[in-house]
């Protein structure tokens, strides 16, 4: 049965770990590490392309792999980041993180700082069935100029297919007693928008 030390004869640990002397003494791995941690070259890419695939041969899960790096004090980002150079997508990245409890609103700001478009953040959002009101509320209260503007909302929705009627719940609205709610003045003008969108008002 693979243990962990498959997992620290590479980059998939890090650099202050206390490796066996016999890891250690693996020719080019304590190179390798160094190389990944400075993510100079494609070479490196290269080379931790090799020492993943043999990880996975030895029967180490993606899901192991990634608990390793966080037991070992990874940051999130920079787990995030192996992932995607290791050809892994941003879905699947994304959902490595989340089964090691990384909260929703730090994988936004991970993803915010990755430089990803607002666009491109809700449709992963949405295929991980994330919670559409907690980003709402992220949108909303996110500091300075960071802080989407309602009309960049409502194309998200639109852009979305988001009906009015999927608004008025992600709204918390669909009680018919929370018409008083602060989000009904919101939602109305949502659906200002999505009917000139729709080409039904001017």
């Amino acid at each position: 049965m693979p243990d962990y030390r498959l997992l620290r004869t590479d980059s998939f640990v890090t650099e202050n770990d206390a490796a066996d002397v016999e890891e250690r003494g693996i020719p080019g791995l304590s190179k390798l590490s160094e190389w990944i941690e400075k993510g100079k070259s494609k070479m490196s890419d290269l080379q931790l392309r090799i020492q993943y695939k043999d990880v996975v041969r030895h029967g180490v899960s993606d899901d192991r792999v990634t608990k390793a790096w966080v037991q070992r004090g990874k940051p999130a980002k920079d787990i995030y980041n192996r992932w995607i150079r290791l050809k892994k997508s941003d879905l699947e990245a994304s959902k490595l993180l989340l089964e090691q409890n990384l909260k929703p609103r730090d994988l936004y700001d991970l993803w915010a700082g990755r430089g990803m478009s607002m666009e491109d953040i809700y449709k992963l959002w949405r295929e991980l069935k994330l919670d559409d009101t907690q980003i709402y509320n992220m949108w909303v209260t996110l500091p300075g100029k960071t802080k989407k503007t309602d009309d960049e909302i409502f194309a998200a929705w639109f852009n979305a297919n988001k009906s009015i009627e999927d608004v008025r719940k992600l709204l918390r609205l669909d009680d018919g007693n929370n018409y008083s709610n602060a989000n009904t003045k919101f939602w109305l003008k949502y659906i200002h928008y999505y009917d000139r969108r729709k080409g039904v008002i001017a």
